[in-house]
């Protein structure tokens, strides 16, 4: 019991390592706005990874070490977990690291084209800062897209940078900040063509 346990623990901790990137994705799929709280946890990641990494050691240290078991014939023999045990184990070993490590490899998977820019459209570029990952850039790019007028918004992670395409004197540029910030704990500022 206590295995399944720590097990939970580790998949848990290493999942709470990376809402900061998985928990705007999530949300965004389920159609729920205004993820800011899962950039406040970033800060708490080394933390997270920690925590993942000692209950992961103590769940394989008591899977794995030989301990003795009474036969019905009085003998004693050592035995370590079962193997769908240590299957599980490995089972939430690969789950846990896939969760911790998504801000690493979040960049290939979410990877976009870059939107094309259309003449009868005002092109407005922001830098911003406070991206961790490339589900950060989601984040943002769906609370642009919310803004009325904005035809197209695309974010690009790397450049730290919002590509922003309106009508010609339809939306304010504060509105477009705004947005960024309701998104979670970034910052935008206009760029200067």
């Amino acid at each position: 019991m206590k295995k399944i346990f720590l097990a939970a623990g580790a998949v848990v901790s290493s999942a709470l390592a990376s809402v900061c990137c998985l928990g705007p994705i999530v949300l965004l799929g389920l159609g729920v706005g205004g993820v800011g709280f899962a950039a406040v946890l970033a800060k708490y990641r080394p933390l997270f990874l920690g925590l993942t990494s000692i209950l992961l050691g103590i769940a394989f240290y008591l899977t794995y070490r030989k301990r003795e078991v009474a036969c019905e014939d009085g003998s004693c023999e050592l035995q370590s977990g079962s193997k769908p045990m240590k299957r599980a184990l490995w089972i939430v070993t690969v789950a846990a690291l896939g969760f911790a490590t998504f801000p690493n490899w979040s960049t290939f998977a979410l990877k976009r084209a870059p939107p094309v820019e259309q003449s009868n459209m005002e092109t407005i570029r922001l830098s911003i800062a406070g991206m961790s990952c490339t589900a950060c850039a989601v984040s943002i790019q769906k609370s642009l897209k919310k803004v009325p007028g904005v035809e197209i918004a695309s974010v690009d992670f790397e450049k730290s940078e919002a590509v922003v395409q309106i009508h010609p004197g339809k939306i304010e540029n504060d509105a477009l900040i705004r947005a960024v910030q309701t998104a979670g704990s970034y910052t935008a500022k206009i760029k200067e063509n």
